[in-house]
C-alpha cells in the first residue's frame, strides 16, 4: 500500500475521496478480533452531523473493512464533492467516537453474530484451522471482551491517520486537493504486511456451512392483480423504510432499541408480489412491532422532508452508476458499484410519489395477507396470520 495523499484525474464529472487505513483482519492480534470493523462502524458516525450538507450536495457516503485495510469514501459530482471535501477530510476522518457510542454499536455488532455472522462464523472456523485467521469480522467472544480503553490504544494506532487519501475527479477536486494535501497527515505502512498477507499463498478451503441460530421471516403476500400497484412502487417503499443508518426501521429498530433486522422484497414472475421482513427469532415482537408500528402512523416516522432526503440519495445512486469509475488501479480494485434496484427509477413518475408511499402502507397494513416463518436448522415452519 503507498503511502501519501494523490490526484487520479476523472474526467465523467465523477468526483470521489477514498482514504485508506492499515487496519482490518490481518492487523488484529488475538482478543481483538473484529476490532476494525467495529471502529469502521463507529468513524461513520460522524458523517450524522453533515447529512444537511450531504443530502443538499447528493453525496453518497460509505465504508468497508477488509482483510488488510479499512477504507472510507465520499462520492458524487466534481464539484459537490470539492464543497464537501474540507468537512470530509477535517472532521469525518479525524473523528473519535465516544465511550457511549462504543458500547451503543458493540451490542449491535454482538447481535450481527448471533444473526447473519453466524453463518460466516462457522466457515471461518475452517479458515483459521488452516490460516491462524479469524477475517475481517473476527470473533464474536474478543468483540464481547473488548473495553473502551482497549478500543481506544488500537484506534489510536491504526485510525488516526490514514495511510492513503486518494482525491478523484476533474478540476473542482484538484483545488480541494491542492488545498487540502498538504493538511493531511499519513502513516507509513507496516512492514510487517508482506509477511501477514504471505500466509494465504497456495492455500484453499472447503468447508460446509451449517446456521445455528434460529431466524423468523414475516412475508406480505400481496395478489399482484388486486393491489393496485406497480413492482417498482413496491420496491420503492421497501427502500425508502429500509436503505440505510438513516431510514426510519433502522432508526427505530437499531439504533433505538439496539436491534438487528433486515427488509427487502422478492418478485414473483407470475401472481403474486412479496414483501419480507426478517430478524432473529429472540427479536422477532420487538421488531414486528416497530415496523406495524410504522405502517400504522407512516406520516409521523416518514415525513416529507425523509421522503425528498430519500429521493435525493436515489436520485445521487443513479448518477453514479452513468458516471465511468476512475483508472486508478486502487479505485478499480476497491471501488464499490451500488447496483440500483429501480433500474427504471424516475423521480417524477406519479408511482413513487409520497401520496402513493402513503397508500402503499395503508394496503400492506390492512389488505396484504401475512405469513410467519421460522426456520430451525433445516426445517421451516410455516403459519398465516
Amino acid at each position: 500500500m503507498e503511502s501519501g495523499v494523490f490526484f487520479e484525474e476523472e474526467t465523467s464529472g465523477f468526483g470521489a475521496i477514498f482514504a485508506v487505513f492499515e487496519a482490518g483482519g490481518l492487523f488484529e492480534r488475538k482478543g481483538l478480533r473484529g476490532i476494525s470493523h467495529l471502529a469502521e462502524h463507529l468513524k461513520c458516525k460522524k458523517e450524522k452531523d453533515f447529512m444537511e450538507t450531504i443530502n443538499i450536495y447528493n453525496i453518497e457516503t460509505n465504508a468497508f473493512t477488509d482483510d488488510d485495510c479499512v477504507c472510507f469514501y465520499c462520492r458524487s459530482g466534481d464539484l459537490e464533492i470539492a464543497k464537501f471535501a474540507k468537512n470530509y477530510v477535517l472532521e469525518c476522518l479525524s473523528y473519535v467516537p465516544t465511550e457511549k457510542e462504543f458500547e451503543e454499536e458493540k451490542s449491535i455488532i454482538l447481535q450481527e453474530y448471533d444473526s447473519y455472522l453466524n453463518d460466516y462464523a462457522i466457515q471461518m472456523a475452517t479458515s483459521r484451522e488452516i490460516f491462524r485467521y479469524d477475517g475481517p469480522i473476527g470473533r464474536r467472544e474478543d468483540i464481547e471482551s473488548i473495553t473502551y480503553k482497549k478500543f481506544q490504544k488500537f484506534y489510536v494506532e491504526h485510525f488516526s491517520k490514514p495511510v492513503s487519501v486518494i482525491f478523484a475527479g476533474g478540476k473542482n477536486i484538484k483545488k480541494a486537493y491542492s488545498s487540502l494535501c498538504k493538511t493531511i497527515e499519513t502513516s507509513v505502512p507496516c512492514s510487517k504486511r508482506k509477511a501477514l498477507e504471505a500466509r494465504f499463498t497456495n492455500k484453499t478451503i472447503v468447508s460446509e456451512v451449517k446456521r445455528q441460530s434460529d431466524y423468523q421471516i414475516l412475508i406480505s403476500e400481496i395478489k399482484r392483480k388486486d393491489c393496485g400497484f406497480s413492482e417498482l412502487s413496491l420496491k420503492f417503499f421497501v427502500n425508502l423504510l429500509s436503505d440505510g443508518f438513516f431510514s426510519p426501521l433502522w432508526e427505530n429498530i437499531r439504533e433505538k432499541k439496539g436491534l438487528c433486522y433486515f427488509i427487502g422484497y422478492s418478485v414473483d414472475s407470475n401472481k403474486e408480489l412479496f414483501v419480507y421482513l426478517h430478524t432473529e427469532t429472540k427479536h422477532w415482537e420487538d421488531f414486528k412491532e416497530t415496523y406495524f408500528d410504522i405502517l400504522l402512523r407512516f406520516e409521523e416516522f416518514v415525513t416529507p422532508k425523509i421522503y425528498q432526503d430519500y429521493l435525493i440519495k436515489l436520485t445521487t445512486k443513479l448518477r453514479h452508476n452513468k458516471m465511468r469509475s476512475s483508472s486508478s488501479e486502487f479505485i478499480h480494485r476497491k471501488y464499490i458499484s451500488n447496483q440500483s434496484l429501480m433500474r427504471s427509477f424516475d423521480p417524477k413518475s406519479n408511482e413513487y410519489s409520497y401520496e402513493t408511499m402513503k397508500k402503499v402502507s395503508k394496503y400492506l397494513l390492512k389488505k396484504a395477507r401475512f405469513q410467519e416463518i421460522v426456520h430451525h436448522g433445516k426445517e421451516i415452519t410455516f403459519s398465516t396470520n
